[in-house]
């Protein structure tokens, strides 16, 4: 009896755990059926939207460009010599007429020379002729034959002036100068045969005093020419600032084209940069800039375009821009690179799409807005300017909601299910 007790025990235990099993199965069974149910019903195209919403825009353009003094100058003599000494060096700091160096200059202090005497002889000579009750004419003619004298002496120097011109060995100032020289002896010669001719007619006294007062004002005229030569080998500073470059040295020949001497002022330090048509006729003086140095470091720096070029470098396509920082940057150098963002539109309180959610048929931009039904439509839009992918747009109203992602399996009317909605 036990034994049989014990058997119907074990197997009702039996049934029950075989029970138990099949129930599991079933229910297992079950949940596989609703994952595969799900997802037959989940057949939407997957979206996200945007909710639109008024904002600021701004476009900008970038570009770069190089730091250069807010005034410069670049020194030349005003006369073609040889360099006889240098006083100053790069990096100096100088004033207004300090001098910078000097060119040889002995023949222009002989001619001053000479012209200091001859305006000594004229006085004495006007001197004479005013005390004297005759002039002889043996005088006269002395005076004359030293002007002829001294006319051929010019004519000469006129002569291998020209020759020198030709060669390229002076300017043509120097050339002009020659001229002058040449000219004021011939009417020197003049003068002094109308002496002799009035002494011969025996008219002399008036005429002599007005020929030794022309003399006086033609040495004056030849003293102040010749001085000013002489000046000409001093070459002084036109401005204060500090020495950028010195081109010269001892021996080197020095001419009116070729700078010698860059000095720059210690003002502000402006950006030089230029931009193509393209964008010239978006920009105007006032208009803000960022400015970055990447040499000193990543910040940005706000300037004001001060320049805005009406006609393109050097006869190319691109026109010149400056820009002054609003601020001062430390160590910062003439010439180092600058990375420039202008701004060429801006617009407040507009709507705007990234980029991506807009699609093109027929040369017709659209995007699509979701209704209440979560129903899709294609809505045409107007584009504008664009600032990191958002793209202003017109057509659509404030609390729109437009498809960002998902597009490619949407038509006009698909049904679909929002996965997430930016605002």
């Amino acid at each position: 009896m036990v034994f049989l007790k014990r058997k119907s025990v074990i197997v009702a235990l039996a049934s029950f755990v075989l029970i138990s099993i099949l129930l599991l199965i079933s229910l297992g069974n079950k949940d596989d059926d609703k994952v595969v149910n799900a997802g037959e019903v989940s057949n939407m195209p997957l979206v996200e939207v945007k909710e639109l919403e008024p904002m600021d825009l701004k476009e900008v353009f970038n570009t770069i460009g190089f730091f250069v003094p807010e005034n410069d100058w670049r020194v030349t003599p005003d006369t073609v010599g040889t360099v006889e000494k240098v006083l100053v060096t790069e990096g100096d700091m100088v004033e207004k007429d300090e001098l910078l160096f000097q060119l040889e200059n002995s023949s222009q202090k002989e001619r001053v020379e000479e012209a200091k005497q001859e305006l000594r002889d004229a006085r004495n000579n006007l001197q004479e002729a005013k005390t004297e009750e005759n002039w002889s004419l043996q005088s006269a003619r002395e005076s004359l034959d030293e002007a002829k004298e001294y006319e051929e002496e010019q004519k000469q120097k006129l002569e291998e002036a020209k020759e020198d011109y030709k060669e390229g060995e002076i300017d043509k100032r120097e050339l002009e100068r020659a001229e002058d020289r040449y000219d004021l002896a011939k009417r020197r010669t003049e003068r002094a045969q109308e002496l002799v001719d009035s002494i011969e007619e025996d008219d002399n006294k008036d005429i002599q005093e007005a020929f030794y007062e022309e003399q006086v004002k033609w040495a004056e005229r030849l003293l102040e020419r010749a001085e000013k030569e002489y000046e000409k080998t001093y070459v002084k500073a036109p401005s204060g600032g500090e020495i950028l470059s010195v081109r010269i040295q001892k021996g080197d020949t020095a001419n009116p084209i070729t700078p010698a001497i860059v000095i720059v002022s210690q003002g502000k330090v402006h950006v030089s940069t230029s931009v193509s048509e393209q964008y010239v006729v978006k920009l105007a003086e006032g208009d803000s800039a960022k400015v970055t140095v990447p040499a000193i470091s990543d910040k940005q720096v706000s300037g004001t375009i001060t320049e805005v070029g009406v006609m393109p470098e050097d006869g190319g396509r691109f026109y010149p821009v400056n820009i002054i920082l609003d601020e001062s940057i430390d160590n910062l150098k003439v010439g180092m690179n600058a990375q420039i963002q202008l701004t060429i539109a801006s617009e407040s309180d507009v709507l705007a799409v990234p980029r991506h959610a807009i699609v093109t048929d027929d040369d017709e931009d659209m995007v699509y807005v979701l209704d209440e039904d979560n129903l899709v439509h294609l809505k045409p839009v107007t584009t504008g300017i664009s600032e990191n992918g958002l793209v202003h747009v017109e057509g659509l109203n404030e609390g729109d909601k437009v498809v960002v992602a998902g597009i490619s399996r949407l038509e006009d009317g698909t049904e679909v299910e929002v996965v997430k909605e930016d605002k």
